[in-house]
């Protein structure tokens, strides 16, 4: 579900992260 949200000063957004992806090996560069 997606829910718009409009930033106030205060307000805290808390949300339950249980993504799941595979990783990939770098091979060149930088991970981020």
């Amino acid at each position: 579900m997606i829910f718009p949200v409009v930033p106030v000063i205060g307000m805290v957004l808390c949300f339950v992260h249980e993504l799941v992806h595979e990783g990939v090996a770098v091979v060149q560069g930088r991970k981020y």
